[in-house]
This record gives structure tokens, C-alpha cells and sequence, in this order.
């Protein structure tokens, strides 16, 4: 007798669902009594059939059956349904010869009927397991206070379970909305072309059409794209995609329904927070039939699929306008989407139903990881255990699983610590530490620590071998990489140039009228650079010279007239003050002149300088440097900080890989974190590694500690700035250590102690 594999099927969102299998049963209703409206076949009679005393309760009245798909081996099976739970159970053809006299309500007598009517011959322990299996699954009318109260703590422990996987629940919660049976039936007569076999020939000439005026206007098709980054463009986007998802649940409800299945219910749930529709079909486990399952896994790929290709057809057909936007919208979001997301066999989506239905695998997921975690038991334990898909599964399938389970995995490790990053990043940050270190601890960091803690299970198997010996030493060696004080080696972005002699700064805001210095050239002390105008400045000279002239004249006046004689002290003081204010002015317009401070090579210029351009004082314009003190500028990350120090051998590595690199010793490194950096050439504006806080600001945006390193060498000299990167032999650290260092930093700088 094959052996029972349990599992089970939940209500689906979006279609088919999983289904229990179990290797064997008839079709019909299952009666209160437990008797089976269907003929098992019979066989020769069996005698000396063994008697067991042994009572067993009736099976649940309201459970159905309905023929399954063919067995691999090409037997017939049979699916059991749960009305109450929706979850669906499938039988091979030994197990229903027990259920089918189940009825007769005593093992002894069980056994006698299928070792007499059969070609079977089972025992006590076949009973015995289907019955485990049925009470497991909660399939057996339960009877007697013992096992209603056993009943009771089962549901006290799967509802304490739920409750301890609420992560799960937050990020993906299912609210049904309505039930759309009626509906749909209602409605399916109207839709009767998209069943027939016209539809098919027709789609195919619509998709070559369209193939063909995308490759003949694919720039005006792309170009459509921009429109979109406004809210009229946002509302209408959103419009097309809310269009293209409800055709696809509607589709794989109207394609159960045209089987003749049941669509108990339509819904949106939350993914990770985003909203999304779903369909319950997971009644077509009925069919027995794979290529129907498909259909319905299918359906809503197919929809999208031809939603793109008829709104790409009428996008070639009609004038700019809100249609056309419209048909752009379905085009892109129906063919991306499903092709990104709904195909995607990793997760419970389209692509995974149909994976398991094409390779004829219930249970895709769930079977894999029983085999990824038989393989992990085989390859680190040494264990010699028999594989979850029994002593000789088909070719392949192993392999196939084993592969999945892999894959899967990977795919959740990536998955969820992007979630967990995205929370960190979406929310405050003191909460978004919390759930950035919960999340991978929950999704990452349990299940691996609840598989290892599962072997303990196993401790009286483990034998010491070739296989755990190599995995236990490869364990000691990375720990013993992991604690060991490593040499580290510190990266930073950093420029080699000459020492800075001075730095041009416009004196106050004011516009360029001319420029007289260039890019590299050579100055002497006092030589112009630059000249600036400012009109407002301007203006109050002339105003001042203007009052000045009229406070003289009416000074020289007073001294004439004998009456204005008392009016002489007063004037005299507002020419004073009108005189100083004149000398200002055109003290600050001198200033405007601006010339080399000191002698020097124009090592910087602002390429954006050019005549009628205004500047204001926090602005640097160029700076002069001295070629015979070359000197490099790094600029190191804060997580990085404790690990350089003074007197650190480095070496430079130039941008242009033609240009040798050059040691260097650390010489200085500031104690604050610095605003904004000594040089652009760094800044991501003009081709560098820091982010400034915009492109006309040099400001950092990220705290960044400047280290100064000297060339060991000290006949080097520089004609002009080379960007780079240092890198810096840094303290002997041990990388667990340091990790640790990293995540309590991160604590103490998000939460502000």
C-alpha cells in the first residue's frame, strides 16, 4: 500500500490552490453514516483476512469527492473536498478501498472486506495511518468529551500558532470582498467569443499587426512615457492598471465558471502594504484534468496578454488624446507586469500553479522545501534518511525540487531583505531600525536557527563521517574568520593636487563683467582674475558722489551767506558722514577687481563662470595652488573612521589607469565631520563618488571625515588634480567585531543617543 503524504490546501488568492495528496478513492458524497455513494471494483476473494477490535469514527457527512488527475504511474486518484475549510485532499486507489468500506466502522472488519473483495492485502497499520491522517486533517466526525476536548487544544494551538506568525499576516492580509458565483453566471453567455475557436486566429493576426507598428513606431511609443510624470498622467496610469488587474482576477473567474466550477469569493489583499486583487478558484482542483487547471492558472497572463495587444492595435489607430493615453497605459502595465511579477514561479503568483500543473507536482513549494531540507540533512549531517517523495520518486523529480527549493530560497533571502531595507528607508528611522533588524530576524534568521534547532531530533542518527566532518571544519573556519583581527583596508574617494595657496571667493554677491585668468595658467601675486559689477553698488556710489557734490556746494554757500553762517557746523558733519560713505563704496568696488592673492597656477575654474552670470560670496570660483607641494585629499566615510589613523601607510590609485599609483602616509585627519568638500572634482555633479546635496552645492550629503596624506616621494610634482581612490592599511580588526561596531553605531545614530 503506498504511504500517505500529507498536506494540505488553502484558499488560493488569485486561482488554483495546493491539494493534499494521499496515493488513492470514488466519486460521490460521503453519507453521516461514512459510506461511500460509489462501487469500489472488486477483485478475488480473499479469506484468513486478520481480525482487529478496534472501532473508528464516521467520517464528516458534508465531504465530496470528484475524480483527480492520473497518478504519475497512470493510476486514477481521486480528490476529497472540505466544504467547511475549502481545502482539498487527494487519494490513490488503495486508500479508497479503505475509506469506501469505512463505513463498516471497525478496522477488523475493514481489512477483511479489502484482503477479501481486492487484490490488496493490508493490516492494522494502513488503518491505522489513514485514521491519523483523517483526524489530523480534522476529515472524522469527532465523538466523545476525550476527543472534543482533544479537538479543543488542537484549535488552541494552530489559533496560538496564528498568532505568533502575525509578520506573516502584516505583510500579506486577505479581505474578501464579495462572492461573484451569480455574477459571473449571469454574465459568462455575453462573453462566449473569447471561448470559441475564432477568437484564437484573430488575436494572433492583432499581435503581428501590433509587433509590427511597434518595431515601425517604437520611438513614438516610448516617448509617450514622459506625460505620465504628471498627476493628470499619475491618475490615469493608476486608472489602467486598476483596468488591467480586475481584468485579470475577472478572467480566471470566468474561465473556472466556464468549466463549471465555483468562484465562492473576489477580494483584494496586501502585499508587503500594496494592494492587490485576488480570485479563489482553488475549486478547480476538481477537474481532473490538467490542461483545465492550467487554463484557469493561465487565464489572467492570458487577459493582460491580449489586453496589450488590442490596446497596441487601437494605439496605432487613433489620434493623440486621452485614449491614446489610455491605450498606452494597458499596452505597458499588461505585458511588464505579468512578464516582471504574475510569472514569476518563486512566489505564490500565476507562474507558480502553472509550474506545478505543467510538471504535474501538487504542492510545488511545499514538497520542495521537504526535499531542500532532506538534501541540506544528507549533505551537512551525513544522514542516510529515505527522501520526503518516497524510496524511488521519478527521474528527475529530485532534482527538479531540489532545484526549486534552492531557488526559492535565494529568491526570499533577496526578496526580504529589500522589504526590510524599504521599511528602513520609508519610515523614521528609529522605527525603521526596529524593523529592518525584525524583519530579517523573523524572516531570515528564524527559519534558519528553527531548521539547525530541528536537528537536535536527529542527534542519535548523526555518525561521524566524511561529509559532517568537512562541513564542522569548514564551520570552525569561518568562525575562525570571523573572530580573527584581520588587516583591514580602508577606501576612500580622494584627489591628488598641489597645495591649495588660496581660494577665490567673490567678496559679496555680484555679477561677472570680464574674465582675464584661464585654466592653468600661471599667475603672479597681484594679477587680475576676474571682475565683478554689482548695479546696486553702483547706484549708491553715484548717490553718495551726487550728495557729496550737494552738501560742498551748500557748505561753500554758508560761508557766503552771514545767515546761513549758524546752519555751517551741521552741514559740515552730513558731509563728513556723506564723504565716509563714498569712501565705502568705492572701497567695496575696488574689491571687485579680484586679483591673485598670492603667486600660483590656476588649478580649478568654475566652468560655468561667464560674463552677465551672478555669484555670491559662498560660491568658490577658482583656487590657486603651489605645483611643488602636492598633497591628497580623501574623504572617508564615518562607518570607516576608526579604522585609519596617523602615520598609515596608503597608496594612491589615479583615475586614468595610464598614470602610476603613488604611497602616501596619513598625515592628518580632521576630528569633525566636514560640510563640503575642498574640492568638485569629487562631487557626483562632475564625475565623482560624493553626493552633494545638489549640483551647485558642494556640501556633502552623507558626514565625511577629510584625511590628508603626503606623498612619500618628495620629488613629486603636480601639474594638475587627479581624482582617485586611496586606500589605506588599516588597524587589524576582527570582522565579527566589526560588524557589531557597525550595527551598535547604526543604533546609537538613528536613535539620537
Amino acid at each position: 500500500m503506498a504511504g500517505v503524504l500529507i498536506s494540505t490546501s488553502d484558499q488560493k488568492g488569485g486561482h488554483s490552490g495546493d491539494v493534499a495528496d494521499m496515493p488513492g478513492l470514488a466519486v460521490g458524497r460521503i453519507k453521516p453514516t461514512g459510506s461511500v455513494v460509489a462501487s469500489a471494483s472488486g477483485g478475488d476473494s480473499r479469506a484468513n483476512s486478520p481480525t482487529v477490535s478496534s472501532t473508528l469514527p464516521p467520517l464528516r457527512q458534508e465531504l465530496e469527492l470528484s475524480p483527480g488527475p492520473p497518478a504519475e504511474d497512470g493510476s486514477p486518484t481521486w480528490t476529497l473536498l472540505d466544504p467547511v475549510r475549502n481545502r482539498f485532499f487527494r487519494f490513490g486507489w488503495s486508500e479508497f478501498q479503505l475509506l469506501a468500506r469505512w463505513h463498516l466502522g471497525e478496522a477488523d472488519k475493514i481489512i477483511a472486506e479489502v484482503n477479501g473483495n481486492t487484490t490488496l492485502q493490508i493490516g492494522p497499520a494502513e488503518v491505522e495511518r489513514i485514521k491519523l491522517f483523517l483526524s489530523g486533517h480534522f476529515l472524522l466526525m469527532p465523538q466523545g468529551e476525550e476527543v472534543i476536548t482533544g479537538l479543543w487544544g488542537r484549535f488552541a494551538g494552530l489559533r496560538r500558532l496564528q498568532k505568533n506568525r502575525w509578520p506573516d499576516r502584516l505583510l500579506f492580509a486577505r479581505f474578501p470582498l464579495f462572492d461573484p458565483d451569480r455574477f459571473l453566471v449571469a454574465t459568462l453567455p455575453f462573453l462566449q467569443f473569447f471561448f470559441s475557436r475564432f477568437f484564437p486566429p484573430l488575436l494572433a493576426i492583432a499581435a503581428l499587426f501590433s509587433l509590427w507598428v511597434l518595431f515601425n513606431q517604437w520611438d513614438t511609443f516610448i516617448h509617450t512615457l514622459p506625460d505620465f510624470f504628471t498627476v493628470p498622467g499619475a491618475i490615469l496610469f493608476a486608472t489602467g492598471f486598476l483596468a488591467a488587474k480586475l481584468a485579470h482576477e475577472f478572467s480566471h473567474a470566468y474561465v473556472a465558471k466556464y468549466h463549471g466550477l465555483r468562484v465562492p469569493t473576489m477580494g483584494v489583499a496586501f502585499l508587503i502594504f500594496w494592494p492587490v486583487f485576488y480570485t479563489d478558484t482553488t475549486d478547480s482542483w476538481r477537474l481532473s484534468k490538467r490542461r483545465q487547471r492550467m487554463a484557469i492558472a493561465g487565464a489572467g497572463v492570458a487577459a493582460e496578454l491580449v489586453m496589450a495587444v488590442l490596446a497596441t492595435f487601437v494605439w496605432s489607430l487613433v489620434a493623440a488624446g486621452p485614449l491614446k493615453s489610455v491605450c498606452f497605459v494597458l499596452a505597458t502595465v499588461s505585458w511588464v507586469i505579468t512578464l516582471t511579477v504574475n510569472l514569476n514561479p518563486l512566489v505564490h503568483f500565476d507562474g507558480y500553479y502553472l509550474l506545478s500543473d505543467a510538471l504535474g507536482l501538487p504542492n510545488l513549494q511545499q514538497r520542495a522545501f521537504g526535499v531542500g531540507r532532506w538534501r541540506i540533512r544528507r549533505w551537512i549531517l551525513g544522514l542516510n534518511m529515505p527522501s520526503p517523495e518516497g524510496s524511488s520518486p521519478p527521474g528527475g523529480r529530485l532534482t527538479i525540487l531540489t532545484l526549486y527549493a534552492f531557488g526559492a530560497w535565494v529568491y526570499r533571502l533577496f526578496l526580504f531583505t529589500t522589504i526590510s531595507l524599504m521599511v528602513y528607508h520609508f519610515v523614521f528611522k528609529l522605527l525603521g531600525w526596529f524593523l529592518l533588524v525584525g524583519g530579517i530576524g523573523w524572516f531570515i534568521v528564524r527559519p534558519v536557527v528553527g531548521e539547525i534547532l530541528s536537528w537536535r531530533q536527529e542527534a542519535g542518527a548523526i555518525r561521524i563521517n566524511f561529509i559532517n566532518t568537512f562541513w564542522i571544519l569548514a564551520l570552525l573556519a569561518l568562525l575562525a574568520w570571523l573572530i580573527f583581527p584581520w588587516p583591514t583596508r580602508v577606501r576612500a574617494p580622494a584627489v591628488l593636487e598641489s597645495e591649495v595657496t588660496a581660494r577665490i571667493h567673490a567678496p559679496f554677491p555680484a555679477r561677472i563683467q570680464s574674465l582675464q585668468a584661464a585654466y592653468g595658467e600661471v599667475v603672479k601675486k597681484g594679477q587680475p582674475l576676474l571682475t565683478l559689477d554689482s548695479p546696486d553698488l553702483q547706484d549708491e556710489e553715484t548717490k553718495s558722489a551726487l550728495r557729496v557734490r550737494y552738501l560742498e556746494a551748500e557748505l561753500s554757500r554758508s560761508r557766503k551767506q552771514k545767515k546761513l553762517a549758524q546752519k555751517r557746523q551741521v552741514t559740515a558733519g552730513r558731509l563728513a558722514k556723506a564723504r565716509r560713505e563714498l569712501s565705502g563704496h568705492r572701497q567695496q568696488k575696488a574689491r571687485l577687481s579680484i586679483t591673485a592673492p598670492v603667486a600660483g597656477t590656476v588649478r580649478w575654474l568654475d566652468r560655468a563662470l561667464r560674463p552677465g552670470l551672478w555669484v555670491d560670496e559662498n560660491r568658490l570660483l577658482a583656487l590657486l595652488t603651489d605645483p611643488a607641494q602636492p598633497t591628497v585629499l580623501a574623504y572617508l566615510e564615518e562607518i570607516n573612521l576608526n579604522r585609519a589613523g596617523v602615520g598609515q601607510a596608503a597608496r594612491f590609485f589615479p583615475e586614468n589607469p595610464r598614470l602610476p599609483a603613488i604611497d602616501l602616509q596619513v598625515s592628518t585627519i580632521d576630528p569633525a565631520a566636514i560640510r563640503a568638500l575642498d574640492s568638485p572634482l569629487l562631487a557626483t555633479a562632475f564625475g565623482g563618488e560624493v553626493t552633494t546635496l545638489s549640483e551647485e552645492s558642494l556640501e556633502t550629503r552623507e558626514a565625511r571625515y577629510r584625511i590628508r596624506l603626503t606623498p612619500v616621494d618628495p620629488g613629486i610634482t603636480v601639474t594638475e588634480a587627479i581624482r582617485g581612490v586611496v586606500i589605506i592599511s588599516g588597524r587589524r580588526e576582527s570582522l565579527l567585531l566589526g560588524y557589531w561596531q557597525e550595527l551598535v553605531a547604526l543604533w546609537v545614530r538613528e536613535s539620537g543617543m
